[in-house]
């Protein structure tokens, strides 16, 4: 199983991610999380379109970006997304070094709860020094 970030959660849903991303994708074994699923949607209708994610998406094709925008409107079943009914308590029982934002405690959550690898495009120092402290495999394709 595989813990992916808002912008590896886009590349899936224009289907130009990495081969053996989008084949885990394709057998149902890459999850996201709902911050960045909701990072990546808010990100998607800014205007105008001067994120990161946005540019990323304003350099895809039409197809493929429509693509994304109905992908984000209904998330593919073979996109896996825990709730937070099921992540809160192990959220909550982090013991890590230092705090960390929801969204870092989400995506260890996720892993934990999956025994997932998380996988971001760019790197997280504090998802990185978290995963480590917990044992995760982490990997930033940056």
């Amino acid at each position: 199983m595989l813990v992916v970030d808002d912008a590896l959660l886009l590349d899936v849903l224009a289907g130009v991610a990495d081969p053996d991303l989008q084949r885990a994708a394709d057998l149902g074994e890459v999850y996201t999380t709902g911050c960045w699923y909701y990072r990546l949607s808010r990100a998607l209708q800014s205007e105008p379109l001067v994120g990161v994610l946005s540019r990323r998406l304003a350099s895809l094709t039409p197809d493929r970006r429509e693509r994304v925008m109905s992908g984000l409107v209904d998330l593919p079943a073979e996109i896996g997304l825990l709730g937070l009914r099921t992540l809160v308590p192990t959220m909550q029982a982090l013991r890590l070094s230092r705090p960390v934002n929801m969204l870092t405690a989400e995506a260890l959550a996720a892993a934990l709860a999956l025994n997932a690898d998380l996988i971001v495009l760019t790197d997280h120092p504090a998802l990185q020094t978290g995963a480590t402290e917990l044992h995760l495999r982490y990997q930033s394709l940056a």
